[in-house]
């Protein structure tokens, strides 16, 4: 089978609580808001669904790093 090319699109729904100083837990849900063809293939986003623990660093002249760990699940149709 060719290579595929899909341009696909979602919007996305984000909230959360800090836990502690620089730690913090997140949840978030997106759904498919653009579908796309590509030789007679439709490709979608569908629902998505994912939760996380976020952890900063220290704030260094104005800015952090942080790393994100979790789970999320996106349905392709």
């Amino acid at each position: 089978m060719d290579e595929k090319d899909f341009q696909l699109g979602a919007t996305e729904l984000k909230g959360g609580l800090y836990v502690h100083q620089l730690i913090s837990l997140e949840a978030f849900v997106s759904q498919g808001v653009v579908d796309d063809t590509d030789n007679n293939l439709n490709q979608a986003v569908g629902l998505g669904y994912g939760v996380g623990a976020r952890f900063e660093s220290p704030s260094r002249r104005g800015t952090k790093a942080f790393i994100l760990l979790g789970f999320r699940r996106t349905s392709l149709s």
